[in-house]
């Protein structure tokens, strides 16, 4: 570059900073004040918008800080109200079993009941969870259950139960409200996440961290979308063979038995004589 380039450029430099600064003297300083105004503004808004959503996790969150029958039952009353868990109830994995509790509840019945099943729907026992019980009572029951079935009491853990069942609800709050998909139906009527990965609901499955990638519930049979999934090596593919039969059966079992016994006892003593 020529030494007269050099001071072209230069004279061009001080001119544009020249320029800045007068820009920046002649601002507007109620214009300035207007958006910093509206920048407060928008804060508080968005701050005041998301104070349900905090409320309703906070909820969720109790599960997990102290679990009682009337914590859980009030959790899952508003899971449900915000169809976020499937009117079944939800269904968490005993960790490291081929077990499952099922936990059940309505507006009318002051329990919440604890159906423990195998993986793919099957009864084993249920418990029902009244105000006397507490965490340790209702941990414990599920326990003799395990011991009556193997004959001893290794291999069932149950610190994760409760943790997990708060887990569920908290996906399903915060990726409803993401918008991840612009479809909020995807994230609805939440059954169960097997292998801390693929999300069951009432009418589908997907990934947990794909939730546009959805197999709807007539779909499930089709033994291509395992085959599918296998070649694109997703971090759950050694789980979707479980999970499809898992889903399959849970929510065939749940449109042919339509309502809960218990609910639907309760539904029949509200009716007149």
């Amino acid at each position: 570059m020529s030494e007269a380039q050099r001071k072209a450029d230069r004279r061009i430099s001080l001119v544009q900073h020249d320029v800045d600064n007068l820009e920046s003297a002649i601002e507007d300083p109620h214009e300035r004040n207007l958006d910093e105004r509206m920048d407060r503004v928008g804060d508080q808004v968005r701050a005041r918008a998301a104070g349900p959503w905090d409320e309703q996790d906070a909820v969720f969150e109790e599960i997990r800080l102290g679990p009682s029958a009337e914590v859980v039952r009030r959790a899952l009353l508003l899971g449900q109200e915000l169809r976020l868990v499937s009117e079944s109830g939800p269904r968490v994995t005993v960790y490291d079993t081929d077990w499952v509790v099922h936990f059940v509840t309505s507006p009318h019945s002051p329990t919440v009941t604890l159906h423990i099943e195998h993986q793919l729907g099957e009864r084993i026992s249920s418990i029902p969870w009244t105000a006397k019980l507490s965490e340790a009572d209702v941990l414990t029951e599920i326990t003799k259950e395990w011991m009556k079935a193997r004959g001893n009491i290794q291999g069932v853990y149950l610190e994760k139960l409760f943790p997990d069942l708060a887990a569920l609800l908290l996906f399903a709050s915060r990726a409803r409200r993401g918008g991840i998909t612009g479809d909020p139906s995807v994230v609805s009527g939440l059954i169960q996440i097997v292998d801390d990965y693929w999300v069951i609901t009432d009418e589908r499955l997907f990934p947990k961290d794909k939730l546009w990638y959805t197999i709807e519930a007539f779909q499930l049979p089709d033994e291509g979308w395992v085959e599918h999934i296998h070649n694109k090596r997703w971090r759950g593919e050694s789980g979707i063979d479980v999970a499809i039969e898992i889903a399959r059966n849970v929510i065939d079992k749940s449109k042919q038995t339509g309502q809960d016994p218990i609910v639907a006892r309760m539904e029949q003593l509200k009716k007149p004589e």
